[in-house]
Parts: C-alpha cells; sequence; structure tokens
C-alpha cells in the first residue's frame, strides 16, 4: 500500500469506528417507541433491572468495578468484597445509590437484576430526563427492564 493510501484507509478507519460509537442513545439522540438493539459483552457488561433506581445502582457499581480494573486494580473475590473496599466520596455515592435502590446491598440489587443479552431487539418504553437509564420492552414482548441508555444502538 502506498503512503497516501495508507493516509486515507487510517481516516477511513478513524470514521467508521466514529460512526459506530455515534449510535449509542447515550451518545445521539433516541425517542419513545423506537425499535434498538442492546450492546453487551463480556468486556462491556450491563445490568437489566426491573426498577430504574436499580438499575442505576447495579450499572454504576459495574461501571465503578470496570474502571478499577482498566487502570490496573486487582478485582476483588466477589462485586460485594470491591463495594465494601470502597471509601470517601465513591462510598457516599454508593450509599445514595443503594438506598434509592431500596435494598440492602449490590448482592442484592443484582439477585433482582439480570445481564443484558447483546443484540437483543428491544422498543424504548421509557427516557426519563436526566436519567441515563431507559426501559425497554424485549421484541419478544417479555417482561420489560431498565437499562443505561449507552447499551443501546440505532
Amino acid at each position: 500500500m502506498r503512503p497516501h493510501q495508507k493516509a486515507c484507509f487510517s481516516v477511513l478507519l478513524m470514521l467508521g469506528v466514529s460512526a459506530v460509537q455515534a449510535t449509542s442513545c447515550g451518545d445521539v439522540a433516541c425517542s419513545v417507541g423506537e425499535r434498538v438493539t442492546v450492546y453487551a459483552t463480556k468486556a462491556e457488561p450491563a445490568a437489566t433491572c426491573p426498577t430504574e433506581a436499580l438499575a442505576d445502582y447495579a450499572n454504576f457499581e459495574l461501571s465503578l468495578a470496570a474502571v478499577s480494573v482498566g487502570l490496573g486494580a486487582k478485582m476483588p473475590p466477589s462485586i460485594q468484597d470491591f463495594e465494601d473496599s470502597l471509601s470517601g466520596e465513591t462510598k457516599t455515592m454508593i450509599d445514595a445509590y443503594r438506598k434509592k435502590a431500596g435494598v440492602a446491598s449490590i448482592t442484592e440489587a443484582f439477585s433482582a437484576c439480570g445481564s443484558a443479552k447483546g443484540k437483543q431487539h428491544v422498543i424504548i418504553l421509557e427516557l426519563p430526563e436526566g436519567s441515563a437509564m431507559a426501559k425497554v420492552l424485549p421484541a419478544s414482548g417479555k417482561v420489560p427492564y431498565w437499562l443505561p441508555r449507552g447499551s443501546l444502538d440505532k
């Protein structure tokens, strides 16, 4: 490949990656009634919960754990041990999320929630203003659930 072709290819790759990243309902506007696809992987999991508050708490905890591991921290044996190791402002934030969710622990929250299944087609039911969560209904018509808007792709 010639140098100018490599440069063009690199630009196209960057544009392609940007286009893929810009389809998340966390990045672009999505609407109630819109059909979207759930994005979730082992590396980027999302919790699906029966209430917005539980989804907020469980997914905030997942995000904190992912960032910690990404920064090189060793993950404790359980998510509860991870939460118990938090301190300062982070602990205060987690305590507020837990209280709002109405559960005693992250273990209890996760037992009430499920794991998002990638590539599942859903219909958006609710997008509360100021919330990072969305309520969706699987295309199969099963029980609706809450998950992060960022886990929904157009």
